[in-house]
């Protein structure tokens, strides 16, 4: 069972509500004047773009399959096969109800209301749909995000949590990095997309840690119970043979 101490329950909402607010500036900003290209954006994007060459395009379009749906669908069956492998009921239905609420139902719906065009420069590969916020991205934020907290929850030395979390970081930079560089997504819309990312994954895990106890005793009330009707199966046969 998962004991995670009110301190780091505070620091998981305070961040989730931090991030939330930065998000929610940032999309009333856009969402004022969807087709204003601001000074950032531009700039970030041609710093970025100075850089295409053949290597470094051929490098980004692998980063960019970190956070692409299928590729995000595969890791996301593997962590669940594993954490029900290893009896994590509990982290299972988490993980599976951030990553879906996230990126299957929220994302799509803000695409759908923000409804910002994706970048007219230099475009490498095509994407459709509406550019804000990024769905790669949140998808990365929320996937990889998720691994860093459950770092959190179950190592207990502090730089096997830095570790993880450090990757983790690696691997959402590289792509929203991508996904400029590839010219399919404004600078303001892969900020979204972690901003995004990491209140949902810090709102859920806080509200999962504070119910954490109540799930294991559910989840292990099940398996006594599963374990009951087998063992009761079981005599019954012996009593017939």
């Amino acid at each position: 069972m998962i004991r995670i101490s009110q301190f780091k329950i505070n620091v998981f909402l305070i961040i989730g509500s931090i991030a939330l607010l930065l998000f929610t500036l940032e999309s009333v900003t856009i969402a004022q004047n969807i087709h204003r290209v601001g000074n950032f954006d531009f700039y970030t994007i041609q710093t970025i773009q100075n850089h295409i060459s053949p290597f470094n395009t051929s490098l980004m379009i692998s980063a960019t399959q970190l956070g692409s749906p299928v590729i995000m669908v595969l890791f996301s069956v593997l962590l669940q096969l594993l954490l029900l492998k290893n009896k994590k009921y509990e982290l299972a239905i988490w993980s599976l109800a951030t990553f879906v609420i996230g990126a299957v139902i929220i994302n799509p719906f803000l695409k759908i209301l923000i409804a910002r065009p994706r970048p007219m420069f230099h475009r490498i590969v095509h994407e459709s749909g509406f550019s804000y916020p990024s769905g790669h991205v949140i998808a990365a934020t929320l996937f990889y995000g998720m691994l860093a907290i459950m770092a959190i929850f179950y190592f207990k030395k502090i730089y096997t949590q830095i570790t993880v979390i450090f990757i983790a970081g690696i691997l959402v930079t590289l792509v929203m990095v991508s996904r400029i560089y590839l010219g399919v997504h404004y600078p303001s819309d892969v900020i979204a997309g972690v901003l995004l990312g990491t209140a949902i994954d810090f709102f859920s895990a806080g509200i999962f840690a504070v119910n954490s106890a109540a799930l294991h005793r559910f989840f292990q009330r099940y398996t006594d119970s599963k374990n009951g009707d087998q063992e009761h199966q079981e005599s019954h046969h012996h009593l017939n043979t």
